[in-house]
C-alpha cells in the first residue's frame, strides 16, 4: 500500500471515530479526535502545540467553507 492510500486510510478512520463519538454526544472525545484530525491534516513543518492551533484550523476550514457557497 503506497502512502497516500495508508493516509487516506488514516484519515477516513480518524472521520468515522469522529462520527460515532458525536452520535454517542461524547464531547471530550470528540474533541480528542478532532485534534487529531487537523494534527493529521497539518503540514509536517508546523507546530501543531502551539497555542491556538486548533482555533487557526478551524477559521481556515470556515473560511474555505464560506468560499464554496
Amino acid at each position: 500500500m503506497d502512502n497516500e492510500k495508508q493516509k487516506a486510510a488514516i484519515l477516513e478512520y480518524l472521520e468515522c471515530s469522529y462520527s460515532g463519538a458525536k452520535m454517542m454526544d461524547d464531547i471530550e472525545l470528540q474533541t480528542r479526535i478532532g485534534r487529531a484530525i487537523e494534527a493529521f491534516k497539518a503540514d509536517v513543518h508546523e507546530d501543531i502545540f502551539r497555542e491556538g492551533f486548533i482555533e487557526s484550523q478551524i477559521e481556515k476550514e470556515m473560511q474555505d467553507r464560506l468560499e464554496d457557497l
